[in-house]
């Protein structure tokens, strides 16, 4: 007989991964996110259609008529106020829902150990945190299909008879959201195919044509419906390819916006970016299934059901993104059950279970890989193809930083084994430790840093917010560089008028995006003899601009510190000039590493300064070379002069250009005295060096330092 205070805490740990997924939704959720025109556009869609309206055509994020969503954020909205909280909150309590169901829908079908851990892992992934907390999310399409697919797997595998009802209702009622939400070949097909493939590979399809009394006949209900469904869907959808109607958003769930042609493998990457890093165990699931051990496995339909569920979504989200764009087509609830399957699979092996450990390290550390190469990889699990990452965003580090629960779990559940049962030292510690921990790592680092990180630099939100800082009373905002503006705002469509704005006697505000910067920068110069006064330079989609400052403000514009309109205060340490092409004139040099020595250490990193003049307009980009040769290998130091953000097109005769390198010395090079040469590129041309007989190949030995 249980006790009752163990009965307790087998109810309170059943809604643990509730409690951790409402931790990282509601953390920050007024504060943080990508507040932009078109989530406003989202809502004030969802406020007419509450009060009846239908709009004509909604191009919403990834192309998608989402009007369940909307109509949550605009009565969120309508009930809690204009504000981001009151907004997003719907969708929030939404993902909460949708995790409860997944949960209670396994349950049943596969007991709450194997339950927990999807719903942990669903709880702390990166599809749930980010479509629970943007109003330009998928979480209406993420419920219906979990409910779908928990109906309809209810209704097919399990024998209770009130589980069955309620399946059946559940899966109705998801279907039908689904349809709404996604349209036919999303909220249709995709559910209703994972079932049916389900069964044909149980074989209970083939049961039905030759031993029809060996099929029970909710079963053989099930699969004449699932056929029926998916044959409507897909013919549905041929008549859409067909016709010549643009938008048959009740069968393709979308607007047609071909994006690039992508292909299988890319959609196996938004799977293991969307599940990171829990799509590490899938691969555990794979050797399990071929294991021949694992015939007459209780649990062979979920591992079934998982399987179908992966390679329904892998299929579909193929095909849709050709026409649609992404869309979190990977059904929440067989890949949480192919995690939780893999896991159990880990845990419950009394010997290690080297081959799935080591694929999942394997994979585990390619995802990490690829968040070192390619930073803007870990976004792509949020279904945005037009999301590009920030130019100083690197998440590898904490990401690396928040998967080390998560890799001690790997280690101890793949090369260490269970033990002998009712012995198991390790077993209590994975489960009731490391899982948690592994949670709180990957959901506290998407909640508390990545959205953060984001939010400043993606979204215009924290500069709007700088504006209402600084700005007064009748102080008007210009918007340059954004088909949508804030309320209030001036649309100013071209770079005269931005500059004409800005010239303005009294004080105003200008937006604009950072790549003008340079040429906007260099214009104003030429005008108004000073650079343009920027209040706020954090992000990297606006810039905050103003006509006139205050006294206490600070002037953020990063090219104030390098490019000036007279000759440098400060002299260059090493003067030397050097005449390229009667263009730019090099000054002189100095080189320090970050320690303060006046020579390069090992494993330390250096700057190179560079001090130029600009004599004639260039009519192109050139980068500088940096070779730095002496008895260890050459130290390479190419790179755009002033870190990209003046590039030499705008350059302006009577420049006087500071540039500095930062590179690094490895930690084996050798100690001695090295030669640096450098000059000016682009392609394989470089620029002449004129008056200067000792330059080799238009490169210019301007002096030597030492390296200790």
């Amino acid at each position: 007989m249980t006790s009752p205070s163990l009965s307790f805490i087998a109810r309170a740990a059943f809604f643990m991964p509730v409690l951790f997924a409402a931790a990282f939704l509601f953390v920050g959720l007024g504060e943080f996110g990508l507040w932009e025109p078109q989530e406003i556009d989202r809502v004030n869609l969802g406020e007419q259609l509450l009060k009846g309206g239908v709009p004509t055509e909604t191009k919403a994020i990834g192309g998608t008529k989402l009007y369940p969503g909307e109509r949550l954020c605009a009565l969120g909205w309508s009930l809690g106020g204009r504000s981001e909280l009151a907004a997003r909150l719907p969708l929030a309590l939404l993902a909460l829902i949708t995790l409860l169901a997944l949960q209670l829908l396994l349950t049943p079908l596969a007991g709450r150990r194997i339950a927990g851990f999807a719903a942990f892992a669903f709880a702390a992934s990166p599809i749930l945190l980010f479509h629970g907390r943007q109003v330009t999310s998928w979480m209406p399409l993420l419920c219906a299909e979990t409910l779908s697919v928990g109906g309809l797997a209810l209704v097919s595998f399990y024998h209770g008879r009130k589980s069955s009802v309620a399946g059946a209702a559940l899966a109705v009622f998801g279907l039908a959201l689904g349809w709404v939400t996604g349209g036919l070949l999303v909220g249709v097909t995709v559910p209703t195919a994972t079932i049916l493939l389900t069964l044909a590979l149980n074989g209970d399809v083939t049961k039905i044509f030759f031993a029809g009394d060996d099929v029970p006949a909710r079963r053989r209900i099930m699969i004449y419906a699932t056929a029926a469904a998916v044959l409507l869907s897909v013919s549905g959808f041929v008549f859409a390819l067909l016709s010549d109607s643009a938008d048959i958003p009740w069968i393709t769930g979308g607007i047609p916006a071909k994006v690039a042609v992508v292909s299988f493998s890319f959609s196996m990457e938004r799977l293991a970016f969307g599940w990171f890093p829990w799509i590490a165990f899938v691969p555990v699931l794979l050797t399990t299934v071929i294991n021949p051990r694992y015939a007459d496995d209780p649990h062979v339909r979920l591992r079934l059901l998982a399987i179908s569920g992966i390679v329904v979504g892998l299929v579909v989200h193929t095909f849709y993104v050709r026409f649609h764009g992404p869309a979190p087509l990977f059904l929440p609830i067989p890949v949480a059950l192919a995690i939780a399957l893999s896991i159990e699979d880990l845990e419950s092996s009394v010997v290690p279970h080297l081959l799935g450990g080591l694929l999942a390290a394997l994979l585990l550390a390619i995802l990490l890989r690829d968040f070192a190469q390619r930073p803007e990889a870990i976004l792509e699990g949020f279904g945005w193809s037009d999301l590009k990452a920030p130019k100083d965003f690197k998440p590898v580090i904490h990401a690396i930083i928040a998967s080390i629960p998560f890799g001690i779990m790997v280690i101890l559940a793949g090369f260490v084994g269970a033990g002998e049962k009712g012995k198991s030292r390790w077993r209590p510690i994975r489960a009731r430790i490391l899982f948690p921990l592994a949670a709180i790592g990957i959901g506290g680092y998407i909640s508390m840093i990545l959205v953060p990180q984001l939010s400043i630099d993606l979204s215009s939100k924290h500069v709007l917010s700088s504006y209402e800082k600084f700005a007064g009373d009748g102080e008007p905002l210009g918007v340059f560089g954004s088909a949508q503006l804030p309320a209030g705002a001036t649309a100013i469509k071209t770079r005269a008028e931005l500059l004409k704005w800005l010239e303005r006697r009294d004080r105003v505000f200008a937006l604009f995006p950072p790549k003008h910067l340079a040429g906007l920068d260099r214009e104003y110069r030429e005008k108004a003899g000073k650079h343009i006064f920027l209040l706020d330079a954090k992000s990297d989609r606006h810039f905050l601009a103003v006509s006139k400052h205050k006294s206490k403000e600070k002037n953020d514009n990063p090219i104030v510190n390098f490019v000036f309109s007279k000759p440098f205060e400060k002299a260059p340490r090493h003067k030397k000039e050097i005449n390229l092409d009667n263009k730019i004139t090099m000054l002189g040099w100095e080189v320090s590493s970050v320690s303060g020595a006046k020579h390069l250490e090992r494993g330390n990193e250096f700057d190179l300064i560079t001090y130029w003049r600009c004599d004639d307009k260039l009519s192109a980009n050139w980068k500088v070379f940096i070779h730095i040769d002496g008895p260890g290998p050459r130290i390479h130091g190419d790179h755009e002069p002033v870190s990209g953000i003046y590039p030499t097109k705008e350059w302006s005769p009577g420049d006087y250009i500071m540039d500095v390198h930062r590179g690094k010395v490895p930690a084996y090079q050798e100690a001695g005295m090295y030669r640096v040469t450098l000059g000016m590129y682009r392609g394989n041309t470089r620029m002449k060096v004129l008056d200067e007989p000792r330059a080799r190949e238009n490169a210019i030995t301007i002096g030597k330092v030492s390296l200790k």
